[in-house]
């Protein structure tokens, strides 16, 4: 029986349970370094994602999750910097893979992105405060460990002819294939292996053709070296990329530097805060950290993308072919295409394209935007900048939010969540992940409006300069007519919650009360945190004795009382900025 596994004893809840062995690296037999002297395990600082969103949902009570979603993930989950955590090639000793759980001479490896999936798997297994004691009680500590990696090589003779070991959630997943696994064959090339490349899983399903497309666009030379198995499977000796990230959880500051106080997480502010092997801690590091190989990918895809990868297209709007993979259903897409043809979008599918044709695509982009998916994977190769729009809704934040972080800060493309409502169901309810599945979307033609507002400013940032500067200085001269021709007939209203104010404005000096709440009603379903707006609507609706409006801005002012501060958190989009790159960080 392996060193993790576990037993039942009698009947009920009564458990009789074995500890988890994990495997500690530094200490453990069975686990050394491919070349010691390029082992630098400490990471590195890089400017983090930029991050921002558009609430554009008609149901109400979600509007406030989704503001009460933003304010708590900026306030509690984002940091000042990303942590570059470095992956490592490595000889490990009696790899055996079987179950969703890697393990090494008998004990459990957590490395990398499989190792939140081995804890999930685990804590069905044991109680998940058990699984963390059984770290805290196995942590790494004293600098011993750190030295006997940095002297210890496992390579010798012939042994860079050892079989290379990538595991693979699956072969039919092109946001986890592309993001934890193809990108290790970037650190075959950097350390001259020479072994079979055995790509590993515990699904059954066989090697989709855009797998091995990949394989063979972005790695030619390696193609006729890589072998798909299907687990449980077994090596006596192999190499392994091997990625610190969960290293930092079960050691001390003596192997990995603590990364709170230099990464200037939100929710944590002292050194060593994040390093209790909690998941909750693991979360708030995945959402602000990413793999070093990420880099090394992208620069060797980029390097090698042909010229005409520029000429394929700027404006994009990435659709999903029916029947082609997950199909959820994106309604009002037809109204949404006919708006973004309005501003000059080409439309395509992701999946009439090779992975390498996909890659020039999205680094030819301005504008990327598409319904959530692995699509966005490729933001990895987008130029720093650029705008990649993402479409989703409440339960896509609850449960996927985050997962491109990493792509949009090793790339420098601003990444922007527009969420719009359910395409499941008719109440206002959130669908189940687990009962309803990821549901699709709905647009509503509000929600298209909104779109086509934010389209208009990211296409024509300098346009809409102008025209904000048009009928500021128009009002100041007092001219109300040409400052409501001008807010009417521009498409930059419909996402400016500023132009809407000064059009309210403009509608008061030509005597028209209801004209101008109408503009400030307009103006608040753009920025409803908008505290002075609010009060503005709530006088001219006493003003004009309208006691259901009164009632009902009263009413909606209390709601967001709590997301005043969100006005003075906003981006020159119209988007409220979740996560920014600091000043001198930004590369767009």
């Amino acid at each position: 029986m392996p060193a993790w596994s576990w037993q039942m004893a009698g009947t009920g809840v009564s458990r009789h349970r074995e500890s988890v062995v994990f495997l500690a690296p530094g200490v453990d037999d069975g686990f050394m370094p491919v070349e010691p002297e390029r082992s630098d395990l400490q990471p590195r600082y890089a400017p983090p994602a930029w991050l921002g969103a558009v609430v554009a949902s008609s149901h109400p009570e979600q509007r406030l999750d989704l503001y009460r979603f933003i304010r708590n993930f900026r306030d509690n989950r984002t940091a000042r910097q990303c942590v570059v955590f470095r992956s490592i090639p490595v000889v490990v000793e009696d790899l055996d893979y079987r179950g969703k759980i890697p393990s090494v001479s008998g004990r459990v490896l957590l490395a990398g992105a499989s190792a939140m999936r081995v804890r999930m798997k685990l804590a069905k297994l044991h109680p998940e405060d058990a699984i963390e004691a059984d770290l805290e009680a196995q942590r790494v500590t004293g600098g011993a460990a750190a030295r006997r990696l940095a002297r210890q090589s496992g390579l010798g003779g012939d042994e860079r002819r050892l079989p290379f070991v990538i595991e693979c959630r699956n072969f039919f997943n092109f946001y986890h294939f592309t993001t934890e696994s193809l990108i290790y064959l970037q650190m075959y090339r950097d350390y001259g292996l020479q072994g079979e490349i055995c790509m590993i899983t515990s699904s059954r399903k066989p090697a989709k053709a855009f797998v091995q497309r990949a394989v063979r666009d972005f790695f030619p030379e390696l193609a006729g070296r890589v072998r798909y198995l299907a687990g449980p499977v077994r090596f006596e000796r192999a190499i392994i990329p091997f990625n610190t990230n969960h290293l930092y959880h079960q050691a001390d500051a003596r192997l990995i530097e603590d990364i709170e106080v230099k990464a200037g997480f939100a929710a944590a502010s002292s050194a060593g805060a994040l390093r209790a092997p909690r998941m909750d801690h693991y979360k708030i590091i995945y959402n602000n950290s990413r793999d070093g190989y990420l880099d090394r990918h992208r620069a060797a895809v980029l390097r090698d993308l042909p010229p005409e990868a520029a000429d394929i297209g700027r404006r994009l709007y990435v659709g999903r072919r029916p029947g082609a993979g997950k199909d959820r259903a994106l309604l009002g897409e037809e109204a949404l295409r006919a708006m973004l043809r309005r501003h000059g979008f080409r439309g395509v599918y992701l999946e009439d394209l090779s992975p390498r044709e996909q890659a020039g695509l999205c680094h030819s982009a301005e504008i990327f935007l598409s319904a959530h998916g692995a699509a966005f994977a490729n933001m990895l190769y987008a130029r720093p900048g650029a705008w990649f729009v993402e479409l989703s809704h409440l339960q896509t934040a609850r449960h996927r939010f985050g997962d491109f972080n990493m792509h949009a800060a090793v790339s420098g493309a601003r990444h922007l969540h527009f969420f719009a409502d359910h395409a499941l169901g008719e109440g206002g309810g959130v669908p189940s992940m687990e009962d309803d599945g990821h549901a699709g979307i709905s647009l509503s033609d509000a929600a298209i409006d909104r779109l086509e507002g934010l389209v208009a400013m990211l296409t024509d940032p300098a346009g809409y300069s102008r025209f904000y500067r048009g009928i500021g200085a128009a009002l100041e001269r007092g001219e109300a007519a040409t400052v409501l021709g001008m807010v009417a007939g521009s498409a930059y209203r419909l996402g400016c919650a500023r132009s809407q104010a000064i059009a309210a404005e403009a509608c008061l000096l030509l005597g028209d009360p209801v004209g101008a709440l109408e503009h400030l009603r307009q103006a608040l379903e753009i920025a409803p945190y908008r505290a002075d707006l609010w009060q503005k609507r709530h006088d001219l609706a006493l003003q004009l004795g309208l006691g259901d409006e009164l009632l009902h801005t009263r009413h909606e002012m209390a709601a967001f009382r709590p997301f005043r501060a969100l006005r003075w958190q906003g981006d020159r989009s119209g988007a409220l900025l979740i996560q920014r790159q600091s000043r001198g960080q930004d590369r767009g």
